[in-house]
């Protein structure tokens, strides 16, 4: 099986890319389930699901993405902005991750909910950045 690295994945929020990103996960998609068993299914041989519950697929939840920065508070005016922009009530905007192969992409909308900076004592700057997701997602074909 031939596989793909991911060190050329690209995160673009509100049509701008995103700099500078070291790690990347999600949307992670689900889709709950409804209990629509009733007690006469406990019955054998009375319907045709007799003896086991039965279930109705619920709506998709697309989730949330995360990423991780190097963050440079004083050289990168796209991580200030999407501070900015989680500050700002109802901003919701477009993002796109486009994969390695540089064909295949994931878009959707969504609002930025956390953006926490770290740091260490001889480490790098980084910040983590939550999305959630507000509509369905083009995956790829």
């Amino acid at each position: 099986m031939a596989g793909m690295t991911s060190n050329t994945t690209d995160f673009t929020w509100d049509g701008t890319i995103t700099t500078e990103i070291l790690s990347i996960s999600g949307p992670s998609v689900s889709i709950p389930t409804i209990d629509v068993s009733t007690m006469d299914q406990g019955t054998a041989g009375t319907t045709p699901s007799a003896g086991a519950k039965q279930f109705l697929k619920g709506i998709a939840d697309y989730g949330e993405i995360t990423f991780e920065i190097a963050f440079d508070i004083d050289d990168n005016a796209t991580h200030l902005a999407l501070t900015a922009d989680m500050l700002v009530p109802q901003t919701i905007k477009t993002w796109k991750i486009e994969w390695p192969d540089g064909t295949d992409y994931t878009e959707g909308s969504g609002f930025i909910t956390a953006f926490s900076p770290t740091g260490s004592l001889d480490d790098k700057m980084t910040a983590s950045v939550t999305i959630r997701t507000t509509t369905a997602i083009t995956w790829p074909s």
